[in-house]
């Protein structure tokens, strides 16, 4: 499902010079495979997941999803490919203000190509907010948002979701109930699943943790 092959990104400098940040001979996860992604701060986590989702190019190598190579993609091509293969579970939750929390999940659906209402109110109500599917994001705490972007990502029933630390935001009350969303999902739908997370709670309910430092060859230079 997920395939990186010699994968190198770096960041220019002020004085011009190149930071590398991702070095990653090989990396791979399969169709409905679930894993958590460890690593200390700054070693490239989200870098890589951006990189996996075509928001940010790589400098070489290869990107596979789902057996396409998103590198070779025009940018509108790789933003058409991510709304109808890749749910993403950003850290900044990016949502749109201006419109309510259906809104929110129903566009991430139109941007695919659906319309499924029931799906954005079902998927609404297993994260606990629906109650609250009018509500816009300045009318929901922290924590609503962050369960709002979980709903959004899903919507699309996508091949691969990235999740950059979706707990991290959400009261202790809730964070298992949106892992478990999150997993149940991904089983149910066969989503392969890559979450990045820095609470040993949350990885230590995965079989397979891989610690991003151990294969990123930037951070084993270091």
């Amino acid at each position: 499902m997920l395939e990186l092959l010699e994968l190198k990104k770096s960041y220019s400098q002020p004085d011009g010079s190149a930071l590398p940040v991702l070095d990653i001979p090989e990396f791979r996860v399969d169709a409905g495979e679930q894993m958590a992604m460890v690593g200390r701060s700054g070693c490239g986590k989200t870098t890589l997941l951006h990189t996996i989702a075509g928001i940010s190019r790589p400098d070489s190598g290869e990107v596979r999803v789902d057996d396409w190579d998103i590198t070779l993609f025009t940018e509108a091509e790789c933003d058409r490919f991510r709304a109808q293969r890749i749910g993403y579970v950003f850290q900044t939750f990016n949502l749109l203000s201006g419109f309510s929390a259906l809104e929110n999940v129903m566009i991430s659906m139109r941007f695919a190509g659906q319309t499924d209402r029931q799906r954005a109110l079902h998927l609404l109500d297993r994260v606990g907010l629906g109650h609250r599917t009018g509500h816009k994001p300045t009318m929901l705490s922290v924590g609503e948002q962050q369960r709002v972007a979980v709903a959004r990502a899903l919507a699309n029933q996508p091949k691969l979701l990235l999740a950059d630390e979706p707990t991290a935001n959400v009261d202790s009350g809730n964070q298992q109930q949106v892992l478990d969303l999150i997993r149940d999902t991904c089983r149910e739908e066969e989503v392969a699943l890559v979450l990045v997370t820095h609470t040993p709670e949350v990885s230590d309910q995965f079989e397979r943790v891989d610690r991003l430092e151990e294969f990123n060859q930037v951070a084993v230079a270091k």
